[in-house]
């Protein structure tokens, strides 16, 4: 397999913790996707078993959907996100990134442990799901302090470097503070709602909405890297860099809502979905502009398979959020589509930091295979979803009859294979890693 050495992300310089500070951001990573795996598993099951009429008792459910959502896109995407921040400058103050990483693992700890350490209601609000406990609400702030540390680190260093893959991390580290002063003003303003639920819901809408829009620009400087030195094609950095800034523009623009004197309708829902809709739109179109770079890569590098499913269930999740008028089975297609995307770019970027870090080499047979599980998986998925019209957060569809029955099989299908797939990244990099644990990660100079 055709792998490129992130020469222009090292530097021979770099202190033994910047090491540590990067392999312990990819290990956490990797321990998010573990956790989450688990906990996926038991939701397939239950969503099969509710198909088949076996499971009418949804709390399991409930609670297994908030670790596996929190796991997923809270502990992985950010712990990805962390990664990044080190690499492209956090070594440069090593006591604020060792302290913004001991924060986040300690999270990561406690948020294991909770379900079993303490009772909680869980909460299926938007974006962030939580068990309506203090261990479990402390440990995500745990977490969510220490990303801010970490994104402070790589913004307090100075740089010349503008190039797309620059910008985009950069502003990924500006959009995650933005996300994180969102909390504090909706707190300031308060709830509209009187449910728990609702309560979570306005607490997190606009923290939520922002967070996906870091997630989506770290997502497109993943896939600028896996192109670098694969495609033929010279790419236009002035072209490249307008969506990236104005996607930051959007996000950060973002906490002014809750100050702007609309009324909640109009500054929490409305506004924050129209920033989301904005930049996703842009990210399409820097994704479609892409499109031929990633085509022209060569036939035999897996990589060029991994891109064009991560863009191809992006782009499907874009259109899918385009269509939603009403909560039924569009809203988890949507962001399942968008999700496994980013999920699969980031496993590209796993992969390729492994291979330069410890020189992974992996059967091209393997590695595409486990590409297809997930790439197929989470389409049948997501297909099986929009059969059966099953609505977000639920176990069950409102479609009833052969329909249903297909569409749940479809979905338990899909989910299987795609949790196959991610089984298979895990244990493909995981084994690396210990089989060359002696090795120590390099780090970026810029």
């Amino acid at each position: 397999m055709s792998m490129f050495q992130l020469k222009n992300l090292t530097d021979s310089s770099s202190s033994p913790s910047s090491g540590l500070f990067s392999l312990g951001w990819l290990m956490l990573a990797i321990a998010g996707m573990c956790i989450a795996s688990l906990y996926a598993l038991l939701l397939v099951g239950s969503r099969a078993a509710a198909g088949m009429g076996l499971l009418t008792d949804d709390s399991l459910f409930q609670i297994a959907l908030v670790l596996h959502v929190d796991f997923s896109i809270v502990v992985w995407f950010l712990s990805i996100a962390g990664l990044f921040w080190n690499l492209y400058g956090g070594y440069q103050h090593p006591r604020l990134a060792l302290a913004g990483f001991s924060l986040s693992c300690t999270g990561v700890l406690m948020l294991a442990f909770s379900p079993l350490l303490s009772e909680g209601e869980p909460v299926l609000s938007d974006y962030i799901l939580v068990l309506n406990q203090p261990l479990f609400l402390f440990a995500l702030g745990l977490f969510a302090g220490g990303l801010a540390l970490s994104a402070i680190s790589l913004l307090l260093k100075s740089t010349t470097d503008q190039s797309p893959v620059s910008v985009a991390v950069r502003s990924s580290a500006w959009v995650y503070l933005a996300a994180l002063l969102c909390l504090p003003l909706a707190w300031l303003v308060g709830p509209a709602s009187d449910s728990l639920r609702g309560h979570y819901e306005d607490l997190f809408w606009g923290t939520g909405h922002l967070l996906q829009i870091g997630h989506t620009l770290l997502m497109l400087a993943t896939v600028l890297l896996l192109l670098k030195d694969r495609s033929p094609r010279n790419l236009s950095s002035t072209f490249l860099l307008w969506p990236l800034r104005a996607m930051l523009v959007l996000a950060i623009s973002g906490p002014l809502l809750y100050i702007s004197g609309f009324n909640v309708a109009d500054g929490r829902i409305i506004g924050f979905t129209h920033l989301m809709a904005m930049s996703g739109i842009l990210s399409a179109l820097f994704l479609i502009s892409l499109s031929h770079a990633i085509w022209q890569i060569s036939r035999n590098d897996n990589m060029r398979l991994l891109l064009l499913f991560a863009a191809g269930l992006f782009l499907a999740g874009m259109w899918l959020g385009v269509l939603i008028d009403q909560n039924n089975a569009r809203v988890p297609a949507h962001y399942h589509a968008a999700i496994g995307g980013i999920t699969l770019a980031f496993m590209g970027m796993v992969y390729q930091l492994s291979h330069d870090w410890y020189g992974l080499r992996l059967e091209q047979r393997l590695l595409r295979w486990q590409i297809i599980l997930y790439g197929v998986g989470m389409t049948l998925l997501i297909s099986g979803l929009l059969l059966a019209d099953v609505p977000r957060k639920t176990i069950a569809g409102s479609e009833s009859g052969l329909r249903a029955i297909a569409g749940h099989t479809l979905s338990g299908l899909g989910g299987s294979l795609a949790l196959m797939g991610s089984v298979l990244f895990l244990w493909l990099v995981i084994r690396s890693l210990f089989a060359n644990r002696s090795r120590l990660a390099p780090q970026p100079s810029s």
